[in-house]
């Protein structure tokens, strides 16, 4: 139960009992800790500022520590339930419900089988030590086949929800615990700009190096100050965090590769390949005939290494690869020729002075 005085005349009057009362919404950056509850449906009002200046990327840290939590934010209408754990990556439901929680923390068999829909209490905001039981009392919730993805026990995941608007300021989170137990840990950040990285644009599959010359945005893990994006880092298009960048590869400062998948970063190349690029002369059948054509050819072929398995292209940017036929290509400033099938995958290489 919630207490209150009134203030009349700069007198205080005795403490009453409030019942009906919720407890204010928490401000952002302010620290928070829940106590531990019992199966529930728990549920955590944030502010997140209303002076023109409170707009950017609103981020949260969840901890759903060992036993399983569900986890679904609501803002501006619109429901977010995909996290990135820094040793996990990204965790998300794939029921594809829109309000799906997304199960957190390692897999126990306290979690029904899904799809399940089950009357939990309900528990809005807490004071103390103790959760304040929200009105109703109870609620159906329902788990979907896919909201169990786990991931992220023991760590702060972190997730990006864009403010464009200071006006919108209510961020709820609600955390469902389907256990007989539950204690976790959050923070929410108030919005800012994210910070930015150069980057080259996206180079689809490509690990060679290229021009450096877009500014993206990542978010950072709890407690880390990174410069640039790392593996599991959310990335993003614009300084809100309103769109991921699109699947693909792209270099970063330091000639750093890192892959893109679903706007988290997935893998890191500590450095890009060189490409080289060399004119190639038309096919012929036999390494013979190759051998004795003219390196007066006007198409070009790259590649990082021109070894057998590797894979040629027809752009320095190696994006698009070379098509061949499977015959002896003569390729300009190398003694050898090199047989290349319709994938641009170098079979055999033939010296030509043997």
């Amino acid at each position: 139960m919630s207490n209150y005085r009134k203030i009349i005349s700069s007198s205080l009057e005795v403490l009453t009992g409030c019942p009906s009362c919720t407890p204010p919404a928490i401000a952002c950056g302010e620290g928070v800790n829940p106590p531990s509850g019992t199966q529930g449906l728990y549920n955590l009002t944030f502010n997140s500022g209303d002076t023109a200046g409170d707009v950017g990327a609103i981020i949260i840290y969840f901890n759903p520590q060992n036993v399983p939590d569900g986890l679904r934010v609501l803002y501006d209408g619109t429901y977010y339930n995909s996290v990135s754990a820094p040793t996990y990556g990204r965790i998300q439901s794939t029921s594809g419900v829109t309000g799906a929680f997304t199960l957190l923390g390692f897999s126990n068999e306290c979690v029904p089988e899904l799809p399940n829909t089950t009357t939990y209490n309900y528990f809005d905001g807490f004071t103390g030590n103790t959760w304040v039981a929200g009105n109703p009392s109870t609620q159906d919730v329902t788990l979907n086949v896919g909201d169990d993805a786990y991931g992220g026990a023991a760590e702060y995941s972190t997730m990006v929800i864009p403010k464009t608007d200071s006006s919108i300021t209510d961020v709820t989170v609600q955390v469902l615990g389907p256990c007989s137990g539950t204690a976790w840990n959050i923070e929410v950040d108030c919005p800012t700009d994210l910070p930015a990285f150069t980057s080259s644009s996206n180079q689809g599959s490509s690990l060679a190096c290229a021009t450096v010359d877009q500014t993206f945005y990542f978010a950072n893990h709890r407690g880390t100050t990174n410069t640039k994006p790392v593996l599991t880092s959310w990335v993003f298009s614009d300084t809100n965090g309103a769109t991921v960048l699109t699947n693909g590869n792209y270099v970063i400062s330091g000639n750093e590769v890192i892959t893109v998948l679903s706007g988290v970063v997935t893998n890191l190349n500590s450095s890009c390949t060189s490409s080289s690029g060399h004119l190639i002369s038309e096919s012929e059948n036999t390494t013979s005939q190759a051998c004795s054509l003219p390196q007066n050819s006007t198409t070009s072929a790259y590649s990082s290494d021109f070894m057998i398995g590797s894979i040629v292209y027809s752009d320095s940017g190696l994006n698009t690869s070379f098509v061949g036929d499977g015959n002896w290509y003569h390729i300009s400033d190398f003694h050898s020729v090199y047989q290349i099938n319709s994938s641009g995958e170098i079979l055999d290489i033939f010296d030509c002075f043997e």
